[in-house]
């Protein structure tokens, strides 16, 4: 593995805490559970937050696989 691959690994890690982290929280607003987040819960921060972590999530997925195919030829 070269330091590339290692970082995004370790960026992967670090997205998908996020990302799991996110929606979590999004998801006791939605119960109405989080009284600090507001009333809108369907587009609030927290939704929001956990769409852009998601897409990052999605990215460096993309961003693998593309170095192991890359890699392999």
């Amino acid at each position: 593995m070269n330091k590339t691959t290692n970082i995004l690994y370790i960026q992967f890690l670090i997205l998908l805490g996020g990302t799991i982290f996110a929606w979590y929280q999004w998801i006791l607003e939605y119960l109405d559970r989080c009284k600090v987040c507001g009333t809108n819960a369907t587009f609030s921060k927290c939704f929001v937050g956990a769409l852009f972590f998601t897409l990052a999530l999605i990215l460096n997925i993309i961003m693998i696989y593309k170095s192991k195919v890359k890699k392999s030829e």
